[in-house]
């Protein structure tokens, strides 16, 4: 069974993104065994991912998930940072749901909770 809510320690990996912004941290959302990929129970046909973890300003998140078949990431605007995604599944495919912290300096400390949420619509 998936589990509907995930807390993870928060990882300190300071990286450049595609569009040249600085990632002070990721974590990736897990079936509950351990595996990033996650696929939708019978009848889903959408999921919306979000981050819950509620830390305060200057901490901002972007959540995205990406087809493991067809690698379509969702959003589609890569330019457009959010907390949430919601998106279309299908049923035979399978999602990977990672959220990047993003921050004007200082990141949120290492090790602090990160709480990530999955919601099946």
């Amino acid at each position: 069974m998936i589990p509907a809510v995930e807390s993870f320690a928060f990882q300190d990996v300071t990286n450049t993104d595609q569009n040249g912004g600085l990632n002070y941290g990721i974590e990736r959302y897990t079936n509950g065994a351990g595996l990033y990929t996650i696929g939708p129970s019978n009848g889903v046909t959408s999921f919306t991912f979000s981050d819950v973890s509620g830390i305060p300003a200057p901490y901002n998140s972007w959540a995205i998930a990406i087809d493991n078949s067809t690698l379509k990431r969702y959003p589609t605007n890569s330019l457009l940072y959010t907390n949430t995604v919601t998106f279309p599944v299908i049923s035979s495919h399978t999602y990977y749901l990672t959220v990047f912290v993003k921050n004007v300096p200082p990141p949120p400390t290492n090790g602090q909770a990160i709480t990530l949420k999955l919601q099946q619509n």
